[in-house]
């Protein structure tokens, strides 16, 4: 639509419209149209009333598919005669402003009411505001950053806010990063900062474009994007998925973009909000990545959100997910980047906030190279206490300044997902309860020496208890092969839903002294692997502390054989009982290569390994270290031996002593070494002390 004239009446009060049109099924929707208004700035000006009751609409059609929308129209105007400090009653819906010039708007105060506009991105947008800023009945503010030469040390566009910044519920702040160059928008508010109930800051899929950003796969069309967690490889080692970059203290870049020869995911955005004062949040920063939206395409990585300020209170919830919707062939995404920097003393006199992260991306193990949680950065440890509940970190890899160790006096982690850094020493003095969906994710750092396997610490003064779906994930260093040890002072319940999950946690494709020989063998430890050239077998039936070892790592051609990854460790250590009625599981993957990839081989990984000691062992559970292609793991019971006696045969890494009894009467549950297809079993057994009667009543 174009309108030229002398003048617009001021007493004018309709409607113009150019609008998308809506799409049907899997049939995308319309972008908004162009409008263009012109007037003499001069006559317009001279009008009593210059300002027409006009309202423009340039908003974009809606589709049933789900998938990046179509964006907003243009509306020309000749002057900022019409931008002034308060726009409302919907005089500006879905518009996207090009005014000549217009790339500073500097205002006293600026309300925004019933409108949603958009900033243009041609020079890098500023918005200087004096006093404050209030967006409030469903309004939005869209503003695109420019590309600059350097994006780390380069803001696209920026918003400057003298006073404090209100967002209203229904009302919400949209920031585009630049999708190619990865410059993004900056939000300096030198008083306070409220976020009100659904409202708040929303950049998911508005980080890097398809194919696009430092996290994108290197190779092939399949994989996931990565930012603050690695992707998930596609459908074949040409289809690796990308690599995490970025800074976790300061996550000021977007999230990358995935490949795929349909509609990949594009990366989530960035949030970066510099206040000076407090920031309460009731509603939601978002800067989710997006699904691959078929078999043939991943998902884009989560995006950065960096939040600075004198303290942090309310209900909300600050979200960097990854793209979750892909299957098949499609890789998916890294989870994103969250810092929150506050002032520790200010911060410590309010109570915990209940504000909620998450850095999600999807949980393996699925693939030899699985998705990885994002990062979450906080200034001190003082809101990780000794209950962590609902979903108040959920899939957040914590990332805290000197935190290598946490010693609290009990532990329930309550509907919460959370991994410590790796190395970690937790020491809990009384009882842990891991419950409700609850995962607490462990990662050994490499060791130095063969004679000390643990690279991580879980100590458990008191009871330890995983019930109602609650869930440890031990992971042995993936080249070194040191371990996790999990001690427990008094006895240990895993009911029927819960457990202890090694699977595919053991050695990398290209490590462990058991792995393939070649592209078509498995890799061995307790039992051999199936194939021509299987690894050796290793490690001791009646203490097994090692990892399990891959398939056979090599190449054919252009193409990457993805052999399967090696079981864990499990190893769990108690003074008194253990009640099993759930799983201690240390199981290989098996290859991932598509069928078309099938003439280079498939070969599986190893089981790990089981260690439980204890003084009896009761319940219907299951303990397995199986494998298909690859050998089985090893798993071992010692039954009733003293504490002293049992840590003297590991610290020599000899079970001298030991005898294996046939049976244990009072577990009525399984223990299963087994491979799956080819393969060779691993070994299983109880024991005890020579010499020591175990009376049974």
């Amino acid at each position: 639509i174009w309108l030229s004239a002398h003048t617009i009446d001021p007493d004018s009060d309709g409607t113009v419209s150019a609008t998308g049109g809506n799409g049907n099924g899997w049939g995308g929707s319309g972008s908004g149209g162009r409008i263009a208004v012109h007037y003499l700035p001069e006559a317009q000006a001279a009008l009593g009333n210059p300002e027409p009751a006009l309202r423009f609409f340039t908003a974009s059609g809606t589709c049933d598919r789900p998938g990046v929308p179509a964006f907003m129209g243009s509306l020309f105007l000749p002057d900022k005669l019409w931008i002034g400090e308060t726009l409302s009653n919907k005089r500006f819906v879905h518009t996207r402003l090009v005014i000549p010039g217009f790339d500073h708007w500097h205002v006293a105060s600026l309300t925004l009411d019933d409108c949603i506009i958009g900033l243009s991105d041609t020079n890098g947008f500023l918005i200087e505001i004096d006093g404050d800023l209030e967006l409030r009945n469903n309004a939005e503010l869209h503003i695109r950053a420019a590309a600059v030469d350097d994006p780390l040390t380069e803001d696209g566009a920026c918003v400057m806010v003298g006073g404090d910044m209100v967002v209203k519920s229904d009302a919400w702040v949209v920031p585009y990063a630049h999708p190619t160059n990865g410059a993004t928008v900056r939000f300096d508010i030198a008083g306070n900062l409220k976020v009100e109930t659904d409202g708040g800051f929303r950049a998911d899929a508005l980080g890097y474009d398809r194919g696009q950003g430092p996290g994108q796969p290197p190779l092939g069309a399949r994989g996931g994007g990565a930012y603050g967690g690695d992707a998930q490889l596609g459908s074949s080692f040409a289809n690796p998925g990308g690599l995490a970059y970025g800074d976790p203290v300061y996550p000021i870049e977007p999230g990358s973009g995935a490949k795929g020869q349909q509609s990949p995911g594009e990366g989530g955005g960035a949030i970066r909000l510099y206040v000076s004062g407090d920031v309460h949040l009731d509603g939601l920063l978002t800067a989710n990545g997006h699904r691959g939206w078929n078999n043939h395409s991943g998902s884009g990585s989560g995006g950065g959100i960096l939040v600075m300020c004198r303290t942090l209170s309310g209900s909300g919830h600050i979200r960097a997910d990854a793209g979750t919707g892909t299957h098949g062939s499609g890789g998916y995404g890294g989870g994103g980047r969250i810092a929150i920097h506050y002032d520790t003393d200010a911060q410590s006199a309010l109570p915990v906030p209940g504000v909620r992260f998450s850095t999600y991306a999807v949980p393996g193990p699925q693939r030899v190279f699985d998705a990885q949680m994002g990062t979450l950065y906080l200034s001190d440890a003082q809101w990780i206490t000794e209950t962590l509940d609902n979903r108040r970190f959920w899939y957040t890899r914590l990332v805290i300044p000197n935190f290598t160790e946490w010693t609290p006096s009990s532990l329930t982690l309550d509907e919460c997902v959370i991994s410590l850094p790796e190395g970690f020493h937790l020491d809990v003095a009384g009882t842990m309860v891991i419950t409700n969906d609850a995962v607490l994710y462990l990662y050994a750092a490499a060791t130095n020496s063969a004679s000390d396997r643990y690279g991580m610490r879980l100590d458990v003064g008191g009871d330890l208890k995983l019930v109602d779906n609650g869930w440890i994930y031990p992971h042995a260093h993936t080249n070194n092969g040191a371990i996790v040890g999990i001690r427990v002072g008094q006895d240990i319940v895993i009911d029927a839903s819960s457990g202890i999950d090694a699977d595919a946690r053991g050695y990398f494709p290209g490590f462990g002294a058991g792995q393939g020989g070649n592209s078509s063998s498995g890799g061995s430890y307790g039992g051999l692997g199936a194939g021509t050239s299987p690894g050796m077998l290793y490690g001791l039936p009646d203490l097994p502390l090692q990892p399990g070892s891959p398939g056979g790592w090599n190449k054919s051609g252009d193409n990457w054989v993805a052999s399967g990854r090696g079981g864990g460790v499990v190893h769990l250590l108690a003074n008194g009982n253990v009640q099993l009625d759930g799983l201690l599981s240390a199981s290989a993957t098996h290859t991932v290569v598509s069928t078309s990839y099938a003439q280079y081989g498939s070969p599986g990984g190893s089981g790990g390994s089981i260690l439980v000691a204890c003084r009896d062992l009761r319940g219907t559970g299951l303990m397995r270290a199986i494998a298909r292609d690859g050998g089985g793991g090893r798993i071992a019971v010692w039954l009733n031996l003293t504490p002293t006696y049992r840590d003297q045969l590991i610290a020599a890494a000899s079970p001298t002593g030991l005898t294996e009894v046939d049976t244990h009467p009072r577990f009525h549950g399984l223990l299963d070494a087994e491979p799956i297809t080819d393969g060779n079993p691993g070994t299983t057994g109880f024991f005890r002390q020579v010499g020591t009667l175990i009376m049974i009543r």
